[in-house]
């Protein structure tokens, strides 16, 4: 079997320290940043979830004026959690589907999983079974011989077991093979919650429900145009999507610190959630709740200088032209700054440092290592989103000379308040 060839990689990536880059990291394409991201998890919660409903929300992005750097197709595609297999029913020509994808110069990802139904054949084959033949590629319960069925988003299920080389050279076969089939670019990693694998007994000596996230997050060193949807322990140089959100002021508010928390932990770069948030955990198809126009706009200014754009809501469906269009300005934005962007993430492995970064992490020991509403993009641009009903937003500066878009020049130190900001600015400062 081809996975016998994956073998020696896996013992590499496995054996890698925990707090170390595995071999040949790259930073993923320039397409990951540069331009926004779309994904399908709230359309396919709101429509159906097969490949016409994914084929109409990739044609409406380009209809309504909007680039796209990565299309992720993030529903229940497969015929069963694990398959790896799109459903024929769903979608029938994936290959056509990802084929138009490319295309249109959009780099394609699906949603994958560790997890596989204990329902299937392939479940049966793979388990622990020494009287029956069985691989020993499923993760058991304490007792190391019956499986252990998780529970997470998708229902109960049992797990491949990557910690053990064998079922993670098998696992990146299965992933490779996807990826071949219907030119895929990278996927997007369900989470895996090690909190649920306290009773799990490891294959492999030594391991720990920490380490096997850890083993979980590095199949993502062979596909770089990949995220994880969720925090990894001790991993720094995966993409990290932030946990999702709902469509509230509130929820708003914990984007830039959830941010600034993973960047201190080390995180590289992070992908956002949604503009205007897309927890679908409350959404049945045909109940899409109401749009808060000027809550999804100040979000979309929000991720404007952030390291990617990423939209789960289609911004043309709920809000007025005149709101599409600050929207697509703020996309605009993200494009002008995008090769400073890129410059951040190249030196980012290399030196270690996120490109999202706390004031206090620039200028320590100044008196910002308390909660605030602003960051830092790389060390030269000072970000400080609206991110209150009123409009309102009180900035902290440095020392040193800041200028905004429109020409204003701002000595720090200073604590500056702008009252009423327009929905279509974006309150950022460079450094001179």
């Amino acid at each position: 079997m081809k996975h016998v060839n994956l073998i020696l990689p896996a013992l590499l990536a496995l054996s890698a320290p925990a707090t170390s880059v595995p071999f040949s990291v790259k930073a993923p394409p320039d397409g990951f940043f540069a331009k926004p991201q779309f994904t399908t998890r709230y359309e396919c919660a709101i429509r159906d979830a097969d490949q016409g409903t994914v084929e109409t929300f990739f044609d409406e992005i380009g209809v309504n004026g909007f680039p796209c750097g990565v299309f992720a197709v993030e529903c229940d595609w497969a015929t069963y959690p694990g398959s790896m297999t799109f459903d024929s029913k769903a979608f029938p020509d994936p290959v056509a589907l990802f084929g138009k994808i490319r295309g249109k110069g959009s780099l394609p990802l699906v949603s994958v999983s560790c997890f596989i139904s204990p329902d299937s054949r392939q479940f049966r084959r793979f388990r622990y079974d020494p009287e029956g033949g069985g691989r020993d590629y499923i993760l058991c319960g304490k007792d190391g011989k019956e499986p252990a069925i998780v529970k997470w988003k998708g229902g109960f299920s049992a797990v491949w077991d990557v910690g053990n080389p064998m079922a993670f050279g098998f696992f990146l076969d299965r992933l490779t093979s996807l990826s071949d089939r219907c030119k895929v670019e990278g996927f997007v990693f369900e989470a895996l919650d090690e909190k649920k694998l306290s009773d799990c007994h490891f294959s492999s000596q030594g391991m720990t429900p920490s380490a096997f996230v850890r083993s979980y997050s590095r199949f993502a060193r062979f596909f770089p145009a990949s995220m994880h949807d969720g925090v990894l322990p001790d991993v720094t140089y995966v993409p990290i999507r932030l946990s999702a959100r709902r469509h509230t002021w509130n929820d708003l508010k914990t984007v830039i610190p959830e941010m600034l928390e993973r960047s201190r932990e080390g995180t590289y770069y992070c992908v956002p959630d949604g503009v205007g948030g897309s927890d679908v955990s409350a959404i049945r198809p045909g109940r899409e709740d109401p749009v808060d126009q000027t809550l999804f706009v100040r979000w979309c200014a929000l991720q404007a200088l952030m390291p990617v754009m990423q939209f789960a809501r289609a911004p043309w469906r709920g809000l007025s032209p005149e709101n599409v269009a600050i929207c697509r300005e703020f996309v605009r934005l993200h494009a002008s700054l995008s090769p400073y962007i890129l410059e951040l993430v190249r030196n980012s492995v290399a030196r270690e440092v996120p490109v999202v970064r706390s004031m206090d992490a620039v200028f320590p020991g100044k008196g910002f290592d308390r909660p605030l509403q602003q960051f830092m993009l790389g060390a030269k641009y000072l970000v400080a989103p609206v991110v209150s009903r009123d409009g309102s937003v009180t900035v902290e500066f440095p020392e040193g000379t800041w200028i905004d878009p429109r020409g204003m020049t701002i000595e720090g130190p200073k604590s500056l308040t702008l009252e009423k900001v327009p929905l279509s600015f974006l309150p950022y400062f460079e450094r001179r």
